[in-house]
């Protein structure tokens, strides 16, 4: 396993894939697609599907006091998440090596087969649009659920677990009360019908979430989504 390391913006970061790291940089600290304001200066944010942990970084930068949980499956990619926190001396962070699922226990996470410089941004408990027999693989990891975890105020939920939006939402439905506000990347597919965008927003809406939909990076309305195969859409949801 190769590990590049570069220091940007004050912050140190390692990672295996440079294009994958630039990409997910720019969207976190320039295009800042995880910003959001809190009155309480020591929030406790959900990272799910925080990946090496750019985003977590940028939340302690932005609220230094925070206590963050975070969750990534893949070993490789949890490992380089607990070296870059490491790094840039961050305290008040917690790692769940487990995918966030409708049930717990222990499932497939689909992965990429390279092992020099992988594209391990879309690693996922489905089959998405872009899995392919002969690039992706198969490993077996823990998994865990979201209701068991919102035991107290959560100032921000942050969702990025590529297709899997819907059951894990489905399943915590009933204890979604306790979140303040969620930032979700939504990952539609014909091959993953299960993850329903309508269910989604049916979801925020019956627990008193309002929400903003955005699309290659403009505000849209529902009716205005363009479905291809695959999309993904941005969505800000808040509660009063």
């Amino acid at each position: 396993m190769k590990i590049m390391t570069v220091e940007r913006g004050g912050s140190v970061y390692s990672f295996q894939n440079r294009e994958e790291f630039e990409r997910i940089y720019k969207d976190v600290w320039t295009n800042k697609v995880y910003d959001f304001a809190t009155r309480n200066s020591a929030p406790f944010i959900i990272d799910a599907g925080a990946h090496i942990g750019i985003a977590t970084v940028f939340f302690k930068r932005q609220y230094p006091q925070a206590t963050i949980l975070a969750f990534e499956p893949n070993p490789t990619t949890s490992a380089i998440f607990e070296r870059n926190i490491h790094q840039n001396r961050l305290n008040g962070v917690k790692l769940v090596r487990a995918a966030l699922a409708a049930t717990p226990g222990n499932i497939p996470l689909y992965i990429s087969r390279e092992t020099e410089a992988p594209w391990s941004w879309g690693d996922a408990i489905v089959k998405n649009a872009w899995f392919n027999e002969e690039a992706n693989r198969s490993i077996i990891v823990p998994a865990v659920t979201l209701s068991s975890f919102l035991s107290r105020q959560v100032d921000l939920l942050k969702l990025d677990i590529e297709g899997a939006e819907c059951a894990v939402l489905t399943e915590a439905v009933g204890q979604l009360h306790v979140v303040k506000q969620i930032i979700m990347e939504f990952h539609g597919s014909y091959v993953n019908p299960d993850n329903d965008l309508g269910q989604v927003l049916s979801f925020l809406t019956e627990t008193a979430f309002t929400y903003m939909i955005r699309q290659n990076g403009h505000e849209i309305k529902e009716q205005a989504v363009r479905v291809s195969d695959p999309f993904w859409l941005e969505i800000h949801a808040t509660r009063p």
